[in-house]
């Protein structure tokens, strides 16, 4: 049995669509993770994050968007009408929270504790593989759920 949304990569202009996708997303994981400070030793140091899981984490993140990505694109065009933005908003959700565990966020964003708020980004630093675990599971949810579409069995979550 193929899935509809593996064999969608076949066609040139929806492979092609997701390879830039997956090649631009993993373009600003690398970005953040060179350049924005990263926590080694309880300090704070630039390219810290540049690590081998968080450049395999980075790696998985944009091939799982790119190949949702040419889906959605190729779902919008099955269906012209209807508009599922619910499923496509778990992705991004995804997307956002695993795009948070590749730098430090008290680091880079230290107007968070002028506000109070340094907890927020403490947390995304102190458990980035719970989030970085949380990131995929959400993505693999939506890859799931867009799958049941392509291939018209809907179950009832992607009716939502």
């Amino acid at each position: 049995m193929a899935l509809p949304l593996l064999t969608n990569l076949k066609d040139a202009k929806y492979g092609l669509t997701a390879f830039g996708v997956a090649f631009i997303i993993f373009d600003i994981s690398f970005y953040l993770m060179l350049t924005l400070p990263g926590t080694r030793n309880n300090a704070c140091v630039d390219g810290a994050n540049l690590t081998i899981t968080n450049l395999i984490f980075a790696l998985l993140v944009s091939i799982l968007m790119s190949i949702l990505v040419a889906g959605f694109i190729r779902l919008y065009a099955q269906k012209q009408v209807e508009n599922k933005a619910a499923l496509a908003s778990l992705s991004g959700l995804g997307l956002i929270i695993g795009s948070f565990t590749l730098f430090c966020g008290i680091c880079t964003i230290p107007l968070l504790s002028v506000f109070g708020l340094a907890f927020i980004a403490n947390l995304f630093t102190d458990y980035n593989i719970a989030f970085k675990t949380i990131s995929i599971i959400l993505m693999l949810i939506t890859t799931y759920l867009l799958n049941q579409q392509l291939a018209n069995k809907c179950s009832f979550l992607c009716k939502l």
